[in-house]
């Protein structure tokens, strides 16, 4: 009988044991299953910041655009309200300095089509007749001509796209 009562309290201790060890387990098993929850979650969290953050940039990228504009609208501001519309040859408009300082050069022109685009380009002289002239722009490859060119042959220095 002592045996039998030694085994059933063995027996029971075991029993226990395992009783535990199985709450032990189940509780791990919730804490595995829930830390897995939280991981998803911050996972979610981080992704979203991540996203914030890009906007955040882009935002940031537009207002540096936006301020470059600004910048340059007020210095073509500053800079066409020095020039005024001028006959380069009657009929051929082109751009010219307000007030010319002594070191100036007189014969600077800008070209009306490039002055249109908020772009400062000097007209560059080709070709220069008593009857007649040609003037081009190098940014937007706009001739200027005027009057009789080399007296009826058309000879010019330079090609033209």
């Amino acid at each position: 009988m002592i045996t039998e009562i030694s085994s059933i309290v063995a027996s029971s201790k075991t029993a226990y044991d395992i009783a535990k060890g199985l709450a032990s387990a189940y509780a791990d098993a919730k804490i595995k299953e829930r830390t897995s929850e939280l991981l998803t979650i911050l996972l979610s969290v981080q992704s979203d910041a991540l996203a914030v953050n890009a906007k955040h940039q882009e935002l940031l990228q537009d207002k540096y655009n936006l301020e470059k504009k600004i910048m340059e609208f007020e210095q073509w501001s500053k800079t066409k309200d020095n020039y005024e519309l001028k006959e380069l040859a009657p009929g051929l408009p082109a751009y010219r300095r307000k007030k010319m300082n002594k070191s100036e050069d007189s014969t600077l022109w800008i070209c009306p089509y490039c002055y249109d685009k908020k772009q400062e380009s000097f007209l560059q002289r080709e070709c220069d007749y008593e009857t007649g002239g040609f003037y081009f722009c190098p940014s937007c490859k706009t001739p200027f001509q005027w009057g009789e060119i080399g007296r009826g042959h058309k000879m010019f220095p330079r090609s033209f796209k």
